[in-house]
C-alpha cells in the first residue's frame, strides 16, 4: 500500500513538473515572439524563372503588416505577403547564380499578442549547368586527323566536362528542356537534325522540309518550340525553299510548319527571333523590313519598318532592339510603336562606333558593343558596355588584336558571354553554315564585378 502511495506521489509530482515546464515554454515562446521553423525554396528555379517563391514558416500566426519590413541582400526585386504563419516572398526577377542571399524580416508581429521578433533566412542559389559547342579542328590541312565535334555539358563553378553528343561537323544546337536539338553538316553540305535526350543520350532524327541547308536555329524562351530558316537543294521550281522560316512546336508534334509573311506568302528571312511569349516572332525579310508575326493566331503581320539588323526583345516583350539603316541602334516600343535613339558613348583616345545592342533579359537596361578606332584607323579596340538605370559603365575591354564575333546575356543578367578570337592566330573553318574561328573561346563576364569568371573552349553557351 505504501509502495503505491509513493508511486502515485512521484507520478503526480513528475506530471506537475512537466506541466510547469510546458507552461513555461509556452510563455517563453509567447514572450519571445515568432521563430522561423523552416523555409521552402527551389534554388535552381529561382535563377532560371521569374516569379519564384520563398516561403518562410514561423512558429506562430503573423500579423499582416509583418510583410512590409522584409528586405533582401543582395538587392533583388520582390513582393512579400503574409498568409497565416508564413511570409511569402515572390521574386519578380531571376536571381544570380551561386550567390548567397539573406532575407530578413525585422519587427515581425504575432496575432493577437503583438510580440515582435526578427526572422532571418540565408540561402545560396544553385550553380548553373552550361552547354556549349567544342569543334575539334585538325592538326593538318588534309583533315586526316580531325576528331568529331562535341556538345559539352559543364557547370559554372567546376572544370568538369561531359560530352553529350558528337558528330563529324556540328553546325548548331538549341536546348529544349531535357533535350537538345542538334544541326549537323553532312559531307554534301546538307543539314541533318537530331533530337538528343541529355539524360540518356538517346538520339532521334527529325525530318526537314526537304534536302538542303538549315540556318538561324533558335529556341523559344519556354523551350517547348524551336525554329530555323531553310534552303533546299532544288531551286527554280514550286517546291523549292530559299531562307524560308519554319517552326517546330514539340507540344504539337515534330513536323516543321512554315511561317507566312505579308499577303500569306511564305516568309523569306535574313534573320529572326522569338518573343518572350514563345509564339510571336520578329523577322527581317529580304527587303529589310522587320515584321512581328503571331504564329498561333495567323493574323496579318505587323510591319515595324526597314532596319539594318535585329537585336532582341526586352524581358517583358514591350521593347525591341534594332539597328537603323544607317547602322545606329535604337529601341522600338512595341506597345506605342515609337522608336528611341540610343546615343553612342564616347571613349577617350579615339572615335567610337556602335555595334550590336542587346536588351537585358531580366530587367530594364541593355548591353552594347562598341569599337574604339584610334591610331589613325590602324587600331580597333572592342568594348562591351552595360547600361542599367541610366548609368553606363565599361564591362569588358578586349585586346586590339581580338575580334568579338558574338556576345549574349544569361537569362538572369548575371553573366555576359563574350565569344572572342585572336585575329592574328589561326583562321576560320570551312563549315558551310555558322563558320567560326579555329581559336574561338567564350569568356563569361560577371556584370556586377566585371570579372571573367570562366573561359570556355567553345561557343554558343546555353544556361540551364
Amino acid at each position: 500500500m505504501s509502495t503505491n502511495s509513493s508511486f502515485n506521489r512521484s507520478f503526480y509530482a513528475l506530471a506537475g513538473v512537466l506541466a510547469v515546464l510546458c507552461l513555461a515554454l509556452l510563455m517563453l515562446t509567447t514572450v519571445q515572439g515568432p521563430r522561423l521553423r523552416h523555409a521552402q525554396l527551389d534554388r535552381s528555379k529561382v535563377t532560371a524563372q521569374p516569379n519564384q517563391r520563398l516561403i518562410l514558416y514561423a512558429s506562430q500566426q503573423l500579423a499582416g503588416e509583418s510583410a512590409k519590413r522584409v528586405s533582401i541582400v543582395p538587392k533583388a526585386g520582390f513582393t512579400a505577403t503574409v498568409s497565416g504563419n508564413a511570409i511569402v516572398v515572390q521574386f519578380s526577377e531571376r536571381l544570380r547564380y551561386n550567390t548567397r542571399y539573406t532575407v530578413k524580416a525585422p519587427g515581425v508581429k504575432v496575432v493577437p499578442q503583438q510580440r515582435q521578433a526578427t526572422l532571418t533566412y540565408t540561402f545560396k542559389t544553385a550553380d548553373p549547368t552550361l552547354y556549349y559547342i567544342h569543334r575539334n579542328y585538325p592538326a593538318d590541312t588534309n583533315n586526316t586527323s580531325k576528331k568529331p565535334d562535341e556538345i559539352v555539358r559543364t557547370t559554372l563553378g567546376t572544370t568538369k566536362r561531359q560530352t553529350i553528343f558528337t558528330a563529324p561537323k556540328i553546325q548548331d544546337y538549341v536546348l529544349l528542356g531535357d533535350s537538345i536539338v542538334v544541326a549537323t553538316i553532312n559531307d554534301d553540305n546538307t543539314t541533318s537534325l537530331q533530337l538528343v535526350d541529355v539524360r540518356t543520350k538517346k538520339v532521334q532524327h527529325l525530318s526537314l522540309p526537304a534536302k538542303g541547308m538549315l540556318g538561324h536555329l533558335r529556341s523559344a524562351p519556354n523551350r517547348t518550340a524551336f525554329g530555323f530558316s531553310f534552303t533546299s537543294n532544288e531551286q527554280g521550281n514550286a517546291k523549292a525553299y530559299e531562307d524560308n522560316l519554319f517552326i517546330v512546336d514539340l507540344s504539337r508534334g515534330r513536323t516543321a510548319y512554315p511561317v507566312n509573311g505579308l499577303n500569306r506568302k511564305p516568309l523569306q528571312i535574313i534573320d529572326w527571333q522569338f518573343a518572350p511569349d514563345g509564339t510571336t516572332v520578329l523577322a527581317q525579310t529580304y527587303d529589310l523590313n522587320a515584321l512581328l508575326i503571331d504564329t498561333v493566331s495567323h493574323k496579318e503581320p505587323i510591319p515595324l519598318g526597314r532596319v539594318a539588323a535585329l537585336g532582341n526583345f526586352s524581358y517583358n516583350g514591350a521593347k525591341i532592339a534594332l539597328d537603323s539603316q544607317k547602322g545606329d541602334p535604337f529601341i522600338f516600343d512595341a506597345v506605342k510603336h515609337t522608336p528611341s535613339a540610343v546615343q553612342t558613348p564616347k571613349i577617350a583616345g579615339g572615335a567610337t562606333y556602335p555595334r550590336e545592342l542587346l536588351l537585358l533579359p531580366n530587367s530594364e537596361g541593355y548591353v552594347q558593343q562598341v569599337q574604339l578606332v584610334s591610331n589613325h584607323g590602324l587600331t580597333i579596340t572592342p568594348y562591351i558596355l552595360l547600361n542599367r538605370q541610366g548609368m553606363q559603365r565599361q564591362l569588358y575591354r578586349a585586346s586590339p588584336k581580338t575580334d568579338i564575333s558574338s556576345y549574349y546575356v544569361s537569362p538572369n543578367d548575371h553573366l555576359v558571354a563574350v565569344e572572342a578570337a585572336a585575329i592574328d592566330v589561326g583562321a576560320y573553318d570551312t563549315y558551310a553554315n555558322n563558320p567560326k574561328s579555329t581559336n574561338v573561346h567564350t569568356l563569361l563576364v560577371d556584370t556586377a564585378s566585371k570579372d571573367v569568371v570562366k573561359d570556355i573552349s567553345g561557343f554558343n553557351v546555353t544556361w540551364q
